[in-house]
């Protein structure tokens, strides 16, 4: 508190009696700055052109992917052996035209089964 009412000259001692650095390591410093802020830029730079690079390579496969995609019809559309495997064919008369029968395959047997039940006319294997 002693202090108190030379506020004004003590900061001017204070200011007065503070080290000052030297002037070559003023400029070395600020000298040193600006490279390192030039260098900054340049791996932003970089980095900015990385990711646009990939982002634009990201979509021109996704295109070409898609396009060899649609291509196949959305996926294969053929069933796979297993599947084929347990396929059960049948004689199918259509209810009201029993002149229209042909051959039908249904995936399993409780399908068999269901269709039979369903329809009184229907037989299994070829028509």
């Amino acid at each position: 508190m002693r202090f108190l009412g030379r506020g004004r000259d003590l900061h001017s001692e204070l200011k007065a009696a503070r080290h000052r650095p030297r002037e070559g390591f003023t400029r070395t410093l600020a000298n040193e700055l600006r490279a390192s802020s030039g260098q900054r830029r340049g791996r932003d730079l970089r980095l900015a052109f990385a990711g646009i690079l990939s982002a634009t390579l990201l979509v021109i496969l996704a295109a070409v992917g898609g396009i060899g995609y649609a291509k196949q019809g959305g996926g294969s559309k053929k069933a796979s052996p297993a599947a084929v495997q347990y396929k059960f064919t049948l004689c199918h008369l259509p209810p009201g035209n029993p002149g229209n029968r042909h051959s039908i395959t249904v995936g399993s047997e409780q399908a068999v089964e269901a269709h039979l039940r369903n329809h009184s006319g229907d037989h299994p294997g070829e028509c």
